[in-house]
């Protein structure tokens, strides 16, 4: 059973979300704050992936949301955005980078919100036996 695990160093909080894609008749429209956060996470992943894990995968998704309220620090982010618009696009840039082949492999989905000093993505990928 292998286990990836990883911290991203992001160098801001994350801003576009899924809920940011607009499909037209023209294609896929994402906007320039969707297109930043892509760029930024295929960025810090960039030294990760390119396994392809096959078979089912666990995996777990921390964000850490940089304030400067140290009282804040390790508490839950219950404000915007909405968790599973945040996970689409990193799950997306995932796949690109090669963690797996298909991101239907993933059956066990645990995602974070979480306030803390410095903008991160905490990960964890798991091969589930069956």
């Amino acid at each position: 059973m292998k286990i990836i695990k990883f911290i991203l160093e992001l160098p801001k909080n994350p801003k576009g979300t899924a809920q940011m894609i607009r499909h037209t008749s023209h294609g896929t429209y994402l906007p320039k704050n969707l297109k930043q956060t892509m760029q930024m996470y295929k960025s810090a992943l960039d030294p990760y992936g390119g396994e392809f894990l096959t078979g089912p995968l666990a995996l777990s998704i921390k964000w850490v949301y940089e304030v400067k309220d140290r009282k804040k620090w390790d508490t839950l982010k219950t404000s915007m955005p909405d968790l599973d618009n945040i996970a689409k696009p990193f799950i997306d840039c995932m796949t690109r980078k090669g963690f797996w082949m298909d991101d239907s492999q993933i059956v066990k989905l645990k995602l974070e919100k979480w306030y803390g000093s410095s903008p991160l993505v905490i990960v964890e990928l798991e091969e589930v036996v069956e």
